[in-house]
């Protein structure tokens, strides 16, 4: 009895670390384009603790791109700036994200400057 539940115990420890080492991790992402004192105010955060993470935020104005921010680090990585802004054109916010080399999908931005 007593080795069945050792056994029993053993079992539990080693299918739970194992199921652990694959546990999907959550990447948590804050993303924003708002418009205030004639500039378009960009910003992209990425956090997922143990990793390592890769940012490329472009900002396209009436579809050219007017600017490129980048930057990459340990368990999160926050990119934020400003680019003067028109009113009446359309700005575009897009976004490349890896995390430990495998690319995370961001979905883009695009708002009409008031």
């Amino acid at each position: 009895m007593r080795e069945t539940l050792s056994v029993i115990l053993v079992l539990i420890i080693v299918l739970g670390s194992f199921s652990m080492a694959f546990a999907a991790t959550t990447v948590f992402v804050n993303k924003s384009l708002t418009f205030s004192s004639g500039n378009a105010d960009c910003l992209i955060s990425l956090e997922d603790f143990g990793s390592n993470i890769s940012v490329s935020m472009k900002l396209y104005e009436d579809g050219s791109l007017v600017e490129l921010w980048a930057d990459s680090g340990t368990d999160s990585v926050t990119i934020s700036d400003s680019y003067p802004a028109v009113s009446g054109s359309s700005y575009k916010l897009t976004f490349d994200c890896y995390v430990n080399g495998r690319r995370v999908s961001v979905t883009s931005i695009t708002k009409i400057c008031p």
